[in-house]
């Protein structure tokens, strides 16, 4: 999934960013592939997502409980309002931290999701973003249970609208955005397709009315700024 604004950045920064988080979250998917356990006696490549589905969740930079909360409620709500859209994923959604995660978890689907780059919302100036906002691996044609979150280019994306909120406000803009990321990419999991749509969560490119589709109060402000 795309948003089509440019960010730019040093080229050599960049790089050892890459290389740091790649160690990072390899280490991360070794630790998580050692602690759950699917419930299934062979290998699926396509898991059934419509029944429950556990979706542990790693943070590159720590997170307060308050912020873990909002992210949980917000994927609940967000997958609640796309049953009807997207029926590759209804079903309960179990929420893990991969900070509090315990060998031995039983699971009948598990989605890995990775939130890279810092996920705390603070205002800041209006920047041109370009890049993906989510990603999936897909090996030998099957799409991978493995989503990547990239909340550096959503905090760009959303900095601007961010000042005159306080902190609750923030941290509830910022989960809803990562949930719509998040189900961007489990729709392609789910169905194990790259195919994209022209409108809602399967759609190509997010701007930020698209990544707070959901959100009341934003598209209230918006109405009153077209009328």
């Amino acid at each position: 999934m795309q948003q089509e604004n440019t960010m730019s950045t040093s080229p050599s920064a960049l790089s050892f960013r890459r290389r740091l988080v790649h160690a990072v979250f390899t280490l991360a998917m070794s630790l998580a592939g050692a602690c759950i356990h699917c419930n299934r006696s062979t290998a699926q490549p396509r898991a059934d997502y419509s029944r429950e589905t556990t979706l542990v969740i790693f943070s590159e930079h720590k997170m307060p409980d308050e912020r873990w909360a909002d992210l949980a409620n917000a994927l609940r709500r967000a997958q609640a309002k796309l049953v009807s859209e997207t029926p590759a994923i209804t079903g309960e959604i179990v929420v893990v931290r991969g900070d509090e995660l315990k060998p031995g978890l039983d699971v009948a689907s598990v989605i890995t999701v990775f939130l890279r780059g810092d996920c705390t919302l603070e205002p800041r100036p209006r920047l041109v973003v370009q890049g993906a906002l989510g990603w999936v691996p897909r090996s030998k044609g099957i799409i991978e249970p493995f989503v990547n979150v990239n909340c550096t280019r959503l905090v760009d994306m959303l900095g601007p609208m961010a000042l005159g909120m306080n902190r609750s406000r923030r941290d509830t803009v910022m989960a809803e955005a990562m949930a719509r990321v998040i189900l961007h990419e489990w729709v392609h999991i789910a169905t194990q397709s790259a195919h994209h749509t022209s409108h809602g969560v399967s759609q190509s490119e997010f701007s930020v009315r698209d990544l707070l589709a959901d959100d009341a109060e934003a598209r209230s402000r918006w109405s009153h700024r077209s009328m």
